[in-house]
């Protein structure tokens, strides 16, 4: 405890927490003062007293109050501009400024002739000139059928502050509560200026009714390649005649047409309905069949409206419009009929071919399928009855069909959910002779099923799959060596000797008895001891010959070859001749003439690139005489 009042101690205290503290009587300087002291201890240990030297401060100008002058300035001169503009604002022309107003119905009848009222207001300071005003509507049943109506009104001059009204009348389609945009549009221009202004206005209408009902009846899935109906019924459903109404349909990529009832009246697609009055209904039924595969989707659409004048297959205004979708799937009985390596409902075959036809079967409900049956028609200008071979099955030649019931083929007596099944037959194409084979010959072939479900229910299912066979066209080469007949004089020793030159005519004879056959060549090889004459017959065929010295090859450009060359006219021919001079190593042998000759072609009618090779040809004479060296050995 300190008791001494007047102690170091107790003075440092009432400095410490006095509260009766008075300011310096003079201000400490702010500004900076510079010292100048040396780093080195004087003689004597003293130490000299620092200069002190006083700066006075520098005066500078204020960036920020020079700032705050220039936006100041720029305030007062936009709004000495803004209040100039405010006041002379009648100079200012905008599209803004014209105001349209469109009063119509919010309902109206498809067809029904609809007032609409167009109000013009301009509030510009100037007048309007060459005003034009334009009422654009919808003509189809939607947005993306039919062309755009177009009414336009020349209004002229409109003073500024004045207003305008123009009654204008349409008529609207489509379906039921589908609602269409009717559009006004003004363009116009000011005096003194060239630029062009416009402004439009959009109101809704909603179709009540449609003047036209159209439906389509169709199942609700289709079998791959099986025929369909698609009935179409149009009813008149407005309160005034229709009239020149067509019906246009457009089919689905894979659709067949197969007929109608009526008959189109333009291809397969346009029905001519005449006039439909109200209430009166007119049906149109499609057959067809759609091609796809199981799970695709073919959308049916179809327009009814008034028939364009010039142009029978399109529509002038389309009243209504329809879209149906059509799955395909799976027939209860998933069958097809099936060629080993081929695909595609055309498969091409040789005209002499034997076709093994396999038809796979598989039960694709999920309930046992009893009592199936499978039936195979067979036709074609190739088929033969008396070329099929119906294996397990049976043939009816009156019905010409194939048949597998469960007293051919037990399995089918019953089908479980899933399980699966075969059944086959073969064919073979017809010989086409005369007159007959210039056709362009095929076999077809269509398959349906039939079973039975648990409780009676029959099941049918017709043409689920159909499958064509275009027989390639019976392109023939005959080749042959000669010496004492036809058109060229051979000579040289028979047989012929060593050393010594015999000549040989080479004759080639094509026919062809069924398709046209197109690009047609010839080529072989002639052997190094085989000499090149460059003489040939007919005349004709001089330009389509060719031979390489370097290569040896021989080439006959044929070309086309028609159908029925060789029975219904002429075949094509060319005889050349050649030389041989067999060495002494040839004797008592037949030496070769030529390579294997090859023909090459194609099927116009199959698209089938044909390949026909026969052997070399020797020295050996066939059908030639009965001559010396007809063997065609070499003497010694």
């Amino acid at each position: 405890m300190i008791d001494d009042e007047h102690s170091n101690l107790r003075k440092v205290a009432r400095e410490l927490y006095t509260t009766d503290i008075k300011p310096p009587t003079r201000r400490s300087v702010l500004h900076e003062e510079k010292v100048v002291s040396t780093d080195d201890w004087k003689s004597g240990g003293i130490i000299n007293s620092p200069t002190v030297t006083m700066q006075k401060p520098v005066k500078t100008t204020s960036f920020f109050r020079n700032i705050f002058l220039a936006s100041l300035c720029f305030l007062v001169i936009a709004i000495i501009v803004l209040g100039a503009s405010f006041i002379n604002g009648g100079n200012t022309i905008s599209e803004n400024n014209v105001d349209i107003a469109i009063t119509t119905k919010t309902f109206v009848d498809g067809g029904e002739s609809l007032p609409v009222e167009v109000t013009l207001v301009n509030k510009n300071k100037l007048g309007l000139e060459l005003a034009t005003l334009v009422l654009e509507y919808p003509q189809g049943s939607d947005d993306n059928s039919g062309t755009m109506g177009r009414i336009e009104r020349e209004i002229g001059s409109l003073a500024a502050g004045a207003s305008r009204q123009e009654s204008f009348v349409v008529q609207l389609y489509g379906t039921q509560n589908s609602q269409r945009n009717i559009t006004a549009r003004i363009e116009f221009r000011v005096q003194g200026s060239n630029a062009v202004y416009d402004k439009d206005q959009s109101t809704v209408v909603t179709i009540r009714t449609s003047p036209i009902t159209i439906t389509l009846t169709a199942p609700d899935k289709a079998i791959p390649n099986q025929e369909i109906p698609l009935k179409f019924t149009i009813i008149g459903n407005g309160t005034a005649t229709l009239p020149n109404t067509a019906m246009v349909l457009q089919y689905p990529d894979g659709f067949t047409f197969a007929r109608a009832e009526p008959s189109p009246t333009f291809g397969s697609t346009v029905w001519f309905l005449g006039d439909v009055p109200p209430g009166v209904n007119r049906t149109i039924t499609v057959y067809g069949s759609l091609a796809g595969s199981i799970t695709d989707l073919k959308t049916i659409r179809a327009s009814v409206g008034s028939q364009n004048a010039s142009n029978e297959q399109l529509l002038d205004t389309t009243y209504n419009a329809l879209a149906q979708v059509i799955p395909l799937s799976n027939a209860f009985l998933d069958a097809s009929i099936a060629v080993a390596n081929q695909t595609g409902t055309t498969i091409p075959i040789a005209s002499n071919q034997q076709v093994r036809v396999r038809i796979p079967f598989k039960n694709t409900l999920s309930v046992p399928l009893t009592n199936v049956q499978l039936a195979v028609s067979l036709s074609g200008s190739a088929y033969d009855p008396s070329l099929v071979e119906p294996i397990s099955g049976f043939f009816d030649s009156v019905n010409n069909k194939i048949l597998w019931t469960k007293q051919q083929d037990p399995s089918l007596d019953a089908i479980n959910p899933g399980e699966t099944g075969d059944v086959t037959f073969s064919i073979r194409p017809r010989v086409l002779t005369g007159t007959s084979a210039a056709t362009n010959p095929v076999i077809k072939v269509s398959l349906d099923v039939l079973g039975y479900q648990a409780g009676g229910a029959k099941l049918t299912a017709e043409g689920i799959d159909t499958k064509t066979f275009t027989v390639n066209s019976d392109l023939t080469l005959l080749a042959r060596t000669i010496h004492y007949t036809g058109a060229l004089q051979n000579t040289g020793p028979m047989p012929p000797i060593p050393n010594k030159e015999t000549t040989y005519t080479l004759e080639f004879k094509i026919t062809n008895t069924r398709n046209r056959v197109t690009d047609a060549v010839v080529t072989t090889t002639l052997p190094t001891y085989v000499t090149w004459k460059n003489v040939m017959l007919p005349q004709a065929e001089t330009n389509n010959v060719s031979y390489n010295e370097v290569t040896r090859q021989l080439i006959w450009n044929v070309g086309d070859v028609p159908a029925g060359t060789g029975s219904t006219t002429g075949p094509r021919m060319l005889s050349l001749k050649i030389g041989i001079t067999p060495s002494t190593q040839q004797s008592g042998g037949v030496p070769l003439l030529t390579d294997s000759i090859v023909l090459t072609g194609k099927d116009a009618f199959t698209n089938q690139d044909l390949t026909i090779t026969k052997l070399p040809l020797s020295t050996q004479l066939l059908n030639d005489g009965k001559g010396a060296g007809v063997d065609g050995a070499v003497g010694r």
